[in-house]
């Protein structure tokens, strides 16, 4: 029996898409009732956890995490410090759980597939949910303006601002963040 090219091309593509499927329920099957593979929050591995298991580490991750002093600096200024207790901010392990188990469940199919991929192939990584006290942030900000001002330096605030938060939500702690100045750009 001759098989045309168009026909073997046929049955590639239905064999690649018979493969896909098959390991879309397989991971379905893997997954069930358990945050997907790959997905982790602010460094912290949550795939393959159920909801309540999750909310536990995170839990006590999180409790460590509010008390871990996060360093700001740059040359020219000395470093400038803050805890993300001191400016309000609450780890929610609940509701981050909750939005972990989401990932590969929500959108599109397609959308749920594509993240699950990126599960297995990369990782998903998500960030705390809740957000630092804009007040609190502000007066950090206000302290931190001053030492810079002794220092000759003018801050950009507003992209310090953004990374402060970025640095209490989903970034790990590092040994130190570069704090943004005006002239900088943007």
């Amino acid at each position: 029996m001759v098989v045309s090219r168009a026909s073997r091309a046929v049955i590639v593509l239905v064999a690649v898409v018979g493969l896909l499927v098959y390991l879309a329920i397989i991971d379905l099957g893997v997954s069930a009732g358990r945050i997907h593979h790959g997905v982790s929050v602010q460094g912290i591995d949550v795939g393959g956890l159920t909801e309540t298991e999750a909310v536990r580490v995170l839990e006590s991750n999180g409790r460590k995490r509010r008390e871990t002093r996060l360093y700001f600096g740059r040359e020219g200024l000395r470093r400038l410090s803050f805890t993300p207790k001191e400016i309000g901010w609450w780890p929610r392990a609940e509701v981050t759980a909750a939005s972990a188990m989401e990932i590969g469940r929500e959108g599109s199919p397609i959308q749920a597939v594509l993240d699950r991929a990126r599960g297995w192939l990369g990782g998903v990584a998500i960030g705390w949910t809740g957000a630092p006290r804009a007040g609190k942030v502000d007066r950090v900000l206000d302290r931190w303006e001053g030492v810079a001002r002794k220092h000759g330096l003018d801050i950009n605030r507003g992209f310090l601002r953004y990374k402060i938060r970025r640095a209490v939500i989903f970034q790990p702690p590092q040994s130190l963040f570069r704090v943004p100045l005006v002239t900088d750009g943007p």
